[in-house]
């Protein structure tokens, strides 16, 4: 089972990381980042405010992880 998560989340990150590559591509983004890791971040911020939501059920967990990836995302733009 844990092959399983390892591989989906590996999925899903090199998914974000393309998608950041084509906003690089198009000029969107700052210079220099590091995409993977970024996509990795962002991957773990979701994966973590899921599992405390889920824990706990308080929706502000939810809302402030989508408010600091957003300012985060924000972040990253030219």
């Amino acid at each position: 089972m844990s092959r399983q998560i390892l591989r989906g989340f590996v999925r899903l990150s090199r998914l974000l990381r393309t998608w950041l590559e084509e906003a690089e591509e198009m000029g969107m983004l700052k210079h220099g980042l590091n995409l993977k890791e970024i996509a990795n971040f962002i991957l773990i911020s979701l994966n973590g405010a899921a599992a405390l939501y889920m824990s706990s059920r308080d929706p502000s967990i939810l809302d402030q992880t989508i408010t600091q990836l957003r300012f985060y995302i924000h972040q990253l733009k030219k």
